[in-house]
């Protein structure tokens, strides 16, 4: 049996070719893929099997654990290995593949910590920020405004207001902290940026304007881009998200 990755993978769809696979080797091949969910189909004379990162995984455990296809082994576990999902930034990396992160999210608006720049509500906080790291938390998120249906918008000053002292504490008393910010206005993402080189930027419009992606060449960080169907994803962050990945 011969065994190759074919095409271009990603985490959701990685295929594999058995080629010169004989009788026994097939009735294994489609009793595992059968158990692992993953996809097998008979393409040119060769068997092609579409896994998902779960699938191959829980492919290779079953091989080892019933010692089919010993000699392949290794070459399976390349390919899982060169398929892994791991999301970097500066300070940061995350290997998503089997183990998600958990992010504690900080709501720096009145409903939440009211008045963040009072010293009894930043201790709050940083309580907050602690337990939440102990118990395996890998990003703090802060939010200075509420994004929910219908919300009431503020003015960026207000928001940045809140959230400027939180995040110098935050960054005193815990400075390895993975640290994201969730706002909708570059005025608040400059800022965040500039003063404080905060790790990761959530956008909730998903960077919908020019001025943020401008604010994101400049400085970098890692982002979270949601589609939350309110508004369409701005084309060229796409454009330029493309560039980043292809250089």
């Amino acid at each position: 049996m011969i065994v190759s990755e074919v095409g271009e993978s990603d985490y959701t769809k990685i295929l594999v070719q058995f080629s010169d696979v004989n009788h026994k080797e097939l009735l294994e091949l489609k009793f595992l893929v059968k158990k692992v969910g993953a996809r097998i189909e008979k393409v040119n004379g060769c068997w092609l099997v579409s896994f998902n990162l779960t699938e191959i995984d829980f492919f290779i455990n079953e091989c080892e654990k019933l010692n089919y296809f010993v000699n392949n082994i290794e070459i399976l576990e390349k390919i899982f290995q060169e398929n892994r999902l791991v999301w970097k930034g500066r300070n940061f990396s995350f290997d998503l593949t089997k183990k998600p992160i958990i992010v504690s999210i900080v709501n720096c608006t009145p409903d939440s910590f009211y008045n963040s720049n009072n010293h009894n509500e930043i201790s709050k906080i940083l309580h907050k920020v602690e337990k939440d790291l102990v118990q395996g938390a890998s990003v703090i998120e802060l939010g200075g405004k509420s994004v929910r249906p219908g919300f009431k918008d503020i003015s960026p000053e207000v928001e940045w207001m809140r959230l400027t002292h939180v995040i110098e504490n935050i960054k005193k008393y815990f400075p390895n902290t993975v640290l994201s910010v969730d706002t909708d206005n570059a005025y608040v993402m400059m800022y965040a940026l500039k003063e404080y080189q905060v790790d990761i930027i959530n956008d909730v419009t998903g960077f919908d304007n020019s001025k943020k992606i401008e604010i994101i060449k400049d400085f970098q960080p890692s982002l979270v881009v949601m589609n939350n169907g309110r508004k369409k994803i701005e084309f060229r962050l796409l454009i330029f998200l493309n560039i980043l990945v292809t250089n």
